[in-house]
């Protein structure tokens, strides 16, 4: 069956619609760090315009739209979370879109403090979420990182690894411009310094331990009856101030960098405590000279 148009009026006009093709649009608003954390906008522009909320923690926005182009806007309600984003979409097919959205990225100080002697001596790699961020970082550095929760951690470079020990963890809110001190500790080594007078061993030995880098008293020990005075240190150069009432003092200078390190230190008696020891022997040879004095 057909249908027929009779115009008679030769000025007669008039105008016919004609639809566009619609395709089905999967619209996924991703955070490039994993799922949206905040309230963002996606408003769509071109042969139609469509505002929408897309609401934590994403969904899928699910579209019917006409052929054509279109320009795509997502901006963030919060602006201090997420940086606006724009893109063009050409509506041909049916289509799956995935959207990425970046994070707002702030300035992080970093400090990084030695706890154990108080002067930093190292070089570190910083990881931000066990991906490194900065290599051989000294005493203070800065660094961008996105909005969001962020576990840092200091790992001692190649040469230091004898020096410190990875640092403990911290986990910073970082939602602003701030400084952050991360502590390190250097690894402690054992140290023994034996004392002897010859082959015999010197007790009750005073060790006083200082350091090098700071020129302040670390600690000191008492050699135990094997002459022997066992300290635990961190890593560094010491001078060891060894004294005895009846010896002369004696100074050393030891890197402390492995454990069970063992330095032998000989002691010199003093002039007072050789003539105490010699003394009896003294006295029966100026006796036997008087006996032999008076005999004659």
């Amino acid at each position: 069956v057909g249908s027929e148009m009779c115009i008679r009026d030769r000025s007669f006009s008039t105008s016919i619609d004609v639809a566009r093709v619609l395709y089905a649009i999967n619209l996924d608003v991703l955070d490039i760090y994993g799922r949206v954390v905040s309230p963002l906008e996606l408003r769509i522009e071109g042969p139609i315009t469509g505002t929408y909320t897309i609401t934590p923690p994403g969904e899928r926005l699910s579209l019917l739209l006409p052929y054509g182009e279109y320009k795509v806007y997502v901006n963030p309600y919060n602006t201090s979370i997420y940086v606006p984003y724009s893109t063009t979409l050409a509506v041909d097919s049916p289509q799956n879109i995935r959207i990425k959205i970046d994070r707002v990225r702030y300035n992080v100080s970093i400090t990084v403090v030695d706890i154990s002697i108080g002067r930093l001596i190292g070089y570190f790699d910083l990881y931000a979420n066990n991906t490194k961020v900065r290599e051989k970082i000294g005493a203070e550095t800065s660094i961008s990182l996105p909005y969001g929760v962020h576990v840092l951690r200091l790992e001692p470079v190649i040469g230091f690894e004898r020096a410190y020990a990875p640092s403990a963890p911290i986990t910073v809110t970082v939602s602003g411009n701030t400084s952050v001190t991360i502590h390190v500790a250097r690894k402690d080594y054992r140290i023994k310094i034996a004392t002897f007078e010859g082959a015999n061993p010197v007790g009750n030995v005073l060790v006083r331990v200082i350091s090098e880098e700071t020129n302040t008293l670390i600690t000191q020990s008492i050699s135990n009856a094997q002459g022997v005075a066992e300290i635990t240190l961190p890593y560094g150069t010491y001078r060891f101030d060894i004294t005895h009432g009846m010896y002369k003092p004696e100074i050393r200078s030891y890197l402390v960098d492995r454990d069970d390190i063992t330095e032998v230190v000989y002691l010199t008696p003093t002039i007072t405590t050789l003539i105490w020891r010699y003394m009896p022997i003294v006295g029966v040879l100026v006796g036997v000279a008087v006996a032999m004095y008076i005999v004659m």
